[in-house]
This record gives C-alpha cells, sequence and structure tokens, in this order.
C-alpha cells in the first residue's frame, strides 16, 4: 500500500443567524469540500471521501488520476490584502494563496478560486501579482 499525503484547507463559515460551519477540502481540488458544524466531522468526512476516490482511481488501469491526487508540494500559506481597480468599481478584499516551486518556479495558486494559480518571477511579490492577475481575472467577467 501506498501512503499519500494531500493538503487540505480548512475554512469555518459563519453566517448570521446560523451556526458556523466547517468547510473542508483539498487544496487542489474542489469536488470533495466536506461541510459539518464540528470541524473534526468535517475532516473525517472529507478523508473518508478521499480515500474512496484515491482506492478507486488506483484499482484503474490508468493512473494519471491518482498522478494527480499525489501532488503535494511544500505549501506556504499566504493571506494577501489587494485593492482591484475595476471599470465600474473598486474591490478590497482578502484572498488566501498558497505558494509552492516547482520546475524552478515559484507558483501562487488561490485556494478559493482554483482556476487561478499564475507564477512569480523572481523577486515579485505575491500581492503585486495576485493584484495585477485577479484585476484582469474580473475585468473579463465585468
Amino acid at each position: 500500500m501506498i501512503a499519500l499525503n494531500i493538503p487540505i484547507i480548512i475554512e469555518r463559515i459563519e453566517e448570521e443567524g446560523r451556526r458556523p460551519l466547517y468547510a473542508v477540502r483539498p487544496v487542489f481540488f474542489e469536488d470533495f469540500e466536506k461541510r459539518a458544524e464540528r470541524e473534526d466531522i468535517a475532516t473525517e468526512r472529507c478523508t473518508t471521501a478521499l480515500r474512496g476516490a484515491v482506492m478507486d482511481a488506483g484499482k484503474s488501469a490508468d493512473h494519471r488520476m491518482l498522478a494527480q491526487w499525489s501532488f503535494a508540494p511544500d505549501l506556504a500559506r499566504l493571506h494577501v490584502r489587494l485593492h482591484l481597480r475595476l471599470r465600474k468599481r473598486t474591490f478590497d478584499g482578502r484572498f488566501f494563496f498558497v505558494v509552492f516551486e516547482e520546475f524552478g518556479r515559484r507558483i501562487a495558486h488561490c485556494v478559493k478560486m482554483p482556476e487561478l494559480n499564475f507564477a512569480l518571477r523572481r523577486g515579485e511579490s505575491v500581492e503585486s501579482r495576485a493584484e495585477e492577475v485577479l484585476t484582469a481575472y474580473f475585468r473579463r467577467s465585468e
């Protein structure tokens, strides 16, 4: 048996008039998010779903999905406050990124928007590059 380390994110979600929920999912995969009022239960549900998916992928003759699951680089976690100047308005917000090195490059991954990954140039800050990338992303959808 092979052991995989799959990085996860745990988020506490608070809505007015409701009890807080915990959302747990893999950092690089959205499909397995599980929620519960207790963090340990949400984590167990996510772990169970991931274990089943990995076991199914291991039974397949095509192991490409299993290879994707095995991607677990060393991650630096970073909360970034950004001021985005869009065409019709501005937006101030906090975004959560993980940064890792792969193929000799530093890559930033926006955890809540998994389609947004970008390379960081030498000496470039996550904040400045994220502001540039997210501004362009949101302007396209205006």
